[in-house]
């Protein structure tokens, strides 16, 4: 999560050091670029390339000859802020709010010092005044979602969430945070429905496929449990989740159809293996040669089992 929350800092300290849009091509002139802005064009680009210190020497000198330049001020408290300079950046944050406290920029700056040093409190404050600045503020507001997450907040995390989305239909992070509180909040039909919403812009986008396949899995329909789960994997082969999903999924799926074909256990190994291939080509699963060896993690558990009988009765009624 301190990963997460980091991430996050460094990309919004880079929006509000160098602007959320690029700056527009210079106009033609026949007047030379001053130094101070060279200066600072050169600290901007060092930035987004990830270069904080180098960013820090190009404005350091433009903010010691020019100490009332916001604009120079603010590109340096969002290097320093990037550098892991938290008290350096609040404290450039808070001279470039005394130059100009109407603008955005330093108040972003400020609340993404403040949510590094710990100071949600006070983090919090600070980014609603960014937002008040700039209602459309895309790094005040999502600094702002993650410190109402921290803090317990829901309501206004899931405003700040619906906000952002609202800003940019394509936000998929965003729109997935919505369906997880909508989970917490035990709205399963929003949560899938966001989660749909998120795949049918980007399927490979395997944290909402992973949501599906649980939420799938949760409902008993053990196939789209299954092709949910080999989509996510397909994207992202490590995610661990969608491994289990997609076993225990399978496990269930074989397990139903070895009792409707040849009544309760034992079965035969060449009955478990005949079952096990038409699952596996039916629903293009790789990696699983032996109901056996998935029958060591999930045959103890009485959770699975009472699924499989479920599974079975479902799919088969006639037999008792």
């Amino acid at each position: 999560m301190k990963a997460l929350i980091r991430a996050a800092i460094v990309s919004l300290a880079v929006a509000a050091g160098c602007g959320e849009k690029p700056p527009p091509p210079p106009a033609v002139t026949s007047e030379p670029q001053s130094a101070r802005d060279h200066a600072l064009e050169q600290a901007r680009a060092a930035l987004q390339r990830g270069l904080p210190e180098e960013a820090i020497t190009r404005v350091a000198p433009v903010v010691r000859e020019h100490p009332d330049d916001y604009e120079a001020r603010v590109l340096l408290a969002s290097a320093e802020l990037v550098a892991d300079k938290p008290t350096a950046a609040l404290r450039d944050a808070n001279l470039a709010l005394a130059i100009d406290a109407r603008k955005p920029d330093a108040w972003v700056t400020k609340a993404a010092a403040l949510t590094v040093l710990g100071e949600d409190a006070q983090a919090i404050e600070a980014g609603e005044r960014a937002v008040e600045k700039d209602p459309n503020n895309r790094g005040a507001l999502t600094n702002l979602a993650t410190l109402y997450g921290r803090t317990q907040d829901l309501e206004k995390q899931r405003a700040a969430f619906e906000r952002l989305v609202a800003l940019d239909d394509t936000d998929l992070a965003s729109r997935l945070a919505l369906a997880r509180l909508a989970i917490d909040a035990r709205d399963t039909p929003t949560a899938e429905r966001l989660a749909t919403e998120i795949v049918a812009r980007d399927p490979r986008y395997a944290p909402a496929q992973v949501m599906l396949a649980a939420l799938a899995y949760d409902e008993d329909d053990y196939g789209a449990a299954l092709e949910r789960a080999r989509i996510a994997l397909t994207a992202r082969p490590e995610d661990e989740v969608a491994h289990t999903l997609l076993e225990a999924s399978f496990y269930v799926t074989v397990g139903a159809e070895l009792t409707c074909a040849h009544g309760p256990r034992p079965w035969q190994d060449d009955d478990a293996a005949r079952v096990l291939t038409r699952v596996r080509d039916r629903y293009g699963v790789t990696g699983v040669s032996s109901f056996y060896d998935l029958d060591e993690t999930y045959g103890p558990r009485e959770d699975v089992q009472a699924r499989v009988a479920r599974a079975a009765k479902k799919l088969c009624p006639e037999k008792p």
